[in-house]
């Protein structure tokens, strides 16, 4: 986080740049998305949520713990 906040042009040329799309783009999506280094209880309700409502509409096939996806260090 500290390096996209002190280099940000860097930061959306390199993810501009994994991602095939434009810098344009790329800030579009850098000033619509709330990223954060903490994942708060709410956040995994919410991821949860998602999952069941994946499996039910079958857009996914398998449940996993959301926990194991998530560095321990980011949990609030």
């Amino acid at each position: 986080m500290e390096y996209i906040k002190k280099n940000t042009e860097t930061a959306l040329k390199i993810g501009a740049d994994a991602q095939g799309i434009s810098i344009e783009d790329a800030r579009k999506l850098y000033e619509w998305t709330k990223f954060t280094s903490k994942v708060t209880v709410e956040d995994i309700k919410s991821m949860e949520d998602d999952q069941n409502f994946m499996l039910k509409n079958e857009t996914i096939r398998n449940k996993i713990n959301i926990y194991d996806i998530i560095d321990k260090i980011a949990l609030e």
